[in-house]
């Protein structure tokens, strides 16, 4: 199942200030970036303990010689 990133705005500052403590929803999948198209499948939605920011989980389903998982903070995933 290969579904694209979703096309939806991107929040405000004020939604993040608003929800900063709220568990964001992102749906488990298999994602395609809509510039390189590599795919990804995110596994999670984390908080960094220092700073509270929201971070996406995911592994990429290409060939990298970095880690087998990475994170991006949430609001820069939907960049």
């Amino acid at each position: 199942m290969v579904s694209v990133s979703p096309a939806s705005p991107k929040p405000s500052k004020k939604f993040w200030l608003e929800n900063k403590m709220k568990k964001p929803k992102l749906k488990k999948g298999i994602y395609r970036h809509y510039k390189n198209k590599k795919l990804y499948e995110v596994q999670s939605v984390a908080r960094h303990t220092e700073t509270e920011e929201w971070v996406v989980v995911y592994k990429p389903l290409y060939k990298s010689d970095f880690a087998d998982l990475d994170v991006r903070p949430y609001e820069m995933f939907f960049e």
